[in-house]
């Protein structure tokens, strides 16, 4: 129901990392976005796969390893945008913008937008259509579209609460009682 930017990417190189890394860490600074750095020896990520057959069903896949990258906090009513990379320098995550805003979530683009020459692979799934569409007007109507929809299925349910932040960082459109 509210939108949400869904990327997976695979860095071209060691290289890329740091020069990915420093990028994100300036486009970060400049608009005053809270940035964390992300190291694990060993932690444990679930992804999900779409295999080389483009008929074939996506899988789950467990990734244990080492983990580094960052994650950035855009906006409070933003999800964390989280850049976590296995070994093989992949990572895979979404970040739910529906209740920071438009403005936000073309923000979260243009980065993706300016590093995207760094990956040997970048996909991205924009709920928003943002990613194809860059006019701010359309992403203005998909954000009202987007409202209306949530308000609407919380008007159906008494008590409900509307864009709840859970302690993961994760955003609920809608908490019923």
């Amino acid at each position: 129901m509210g939108l949400t930017i869904h990327y997976q990417g695979q860095l071209a190189s060691d290289e890329a990392y740091v020069s990915f890394i420093a990028e994100v860490t300036a486009f970060a600074e400049a608009r005053k976005w809270a940035v964390h750095a992300v190291a694990e020896a060993e932690r444990e990520m679930t992804r999900y796969l779409q295999p080389e057959d483009p008929e074939a069903d996506e899988y789950e896949d467990v990734y244990v390893g080492p983990v580094k990258g960052v994650y950035l906090l855009p906006h409070p009513e933003c999800e964390p945008l989280s850049f976590e990379f296995d070994t093989d320098l992949f990572m895979q995550d979404f970040c739910k913008t529906q209740f920071a805003g438009p403005m936000v979530h073309a923000a979260i683009l243009d980065l993706f937008r300016k590093t995207e020459n760094l990956f040997e692979m970048l996909d991205i799934q924009d709920e928003a259509d943002g990613w194809e569409n860059p006019d701010p007007g359309h992403l203005e109507e998909q954000f009202a579209a987007a409202t209306a929809a949530i308000q609407e299925a919380a008007e159906e349910m008494p008590g409900s609460s509307v864009g709840v932040l859970t302690p993961s960082g994760r955003i609920l459109d809608i908490l019923g009682e």
